[in-house]
């Protein structure tokens, strides 16, 4: 479960992502009812999903709070892959 914040309102909130053995997966938006597991600001989320960081190292910089234990342990192994990001676009 990740907790969101955006600054600007696009992506705020809290959302369970959800996947497969087969490697697909589901993102839903969820009610503040869900304890989140991990909470993030849109950027940070956005350098996970773009780059080869891991949540381990943005936790320890700060960027990433741990709200259950073992929440940044999963958040590392449900983003995990075997094939680095790669974007040919530069920003």
């Amino acid at each position: 479960m990740l907790q969101v914040a955006d600054r600007l309102g696009y992506t705020d909130g809290r959302f369970a992502v959800e996947t497969a053995a087969d490697g697909s997966g589901q993102c839903t938006a969820v009610g503040e009812e869900e304890p989140a597991d991990v909470a993030m600001d849109a950027g940070v989320l956005g350098t996970l999903y773009l780059s080869s960081e891991i949540p381990a190292r943005l936790h320890a910089a700060g960027l990433i709070t741990e709200l259950r234990p073992g929440g940044v342990a999963r958040l590392g192994a449900l983003l995990r892959t075997d094939v680095r990001p790669w974007c040919p676009d530069s920003f």
